[in-house]
């Protein structure tokens, strides 16, 4: 199986809800929410946490998979490489913008 990267446009404040594009064997597949064909399968490996004088301190970390129940069994295959694929190409979470 191959898996391409094609795009990411998740940003500031919302690094975690953006649609990843991809191809895998050639052909073009989106993941996230509205109009996506798949879910999304990623969390952020990073947190948000707060100073007594209530300072942001955001901690960035790896993306990783967070749910995977409802792929069929290619995707399922896929997640291990598709995760690679963000973290080599999408800033890594969290961006702190939810909070």
């Amino acid at each position: 199986m191959s898996v391409e990267f094609v795009s990411y446009d998740g940003t500031y404040p919302s690094l975690c809800s953006g649609t990843l594009v991809v191809k895998i064997d050639g052909a073009e597949v989106s993941f996230g929410w509205n109009g996506c064909d798949y879910p999304s399968f990623w969390t952020s490996g990073g947190s948000v946490s707060f100073t007594k004088d209530w300072d942001e301190v955001v901690s960035k970390g790896e993306w990783e998979i967070s749910d995977s129940n409802d792929f069929p069994p290619n995707i399922k295959a896929a997640l291990p490489d598709l995760i690679r694929l963000m973290n080599e190409h999408v800033h890594h979470g969290c961006c702190g913008g939810c909070v």
